[in-house]
């Protein structure tokens, strides 16, 4: 996330002891921290104002979402039908009844945990078509962290329009 946080992706079989691994890169990890809190880096919230960057994106989000989706797939068992990448101006994702999800290409901007939590919650329409509880639980069970996730979205871009740098 954003504030600076390391956060260990392994896969699931992984064997190692990941306290052994941060005592072995903590110093290295510690001084990326204070580079990255030194030096932001801006975030470009729109294309170069050409078609080409708006199309350099729209494949960055495509390769990107697309990954995601077959990493958490496999939990809902169901394939989306179609996958399209947009423009939207209000939505980050969305869901049709028959099972097309669409999807931001502004998405690219955003952390890659983030990304997962709105693909993620677009799979989950693919079985329930609402907010119900059953629809949360279900979110719950793939990302336990989801609300995190849900409120960093809602405060730090509400909109994907009114994206800032974050």
């Amino acid at each position: 996330m954003p504030d600076a946080r390391v956060v260990f992706r392994v896969p699931q079989r992984f064997s190692g002891d990941l306290h052994d691994i941060l005592v072995k890169y903590a110093a290295w990890i510690l001084k990326r921290q204070d580079y990255f809190k030194a030096h932001p880096r801006p975030i470009a919230l729109a294309p170069t104002g050409n078609r080409g960057g708006l199309k350099q994106h729209r494949a960055e989000a495509l390769e990107k979402i697309t990954a995601s989706i077959r990493r958490f797939q496999p939990f809902i068992g169901i394939c989306p039908q179609k996958i399209s990448i947009r423009n939207q101006k209000t939505r980050w994702g969305s869901c049709s009844r028959r099972h097309h999800l669409s999807f931001n290409w502004r998405l690219v901007l955003l952390p890659p945990e983030i990304l997962d939590y709105v693909v993620v919650h677009e799979l989950c329409h693919l079985l329930h078509l609402n907010h119900s509880r059953e629809f949360w639980k279900k979110v719950e069970s793939i990302l336990p962290d989801y609300l995190e996730k849900r409120r960093w979205l809602k405060k730090k871009s509400p909109q994907p329009n009114k994206t800032e740098n974050f």
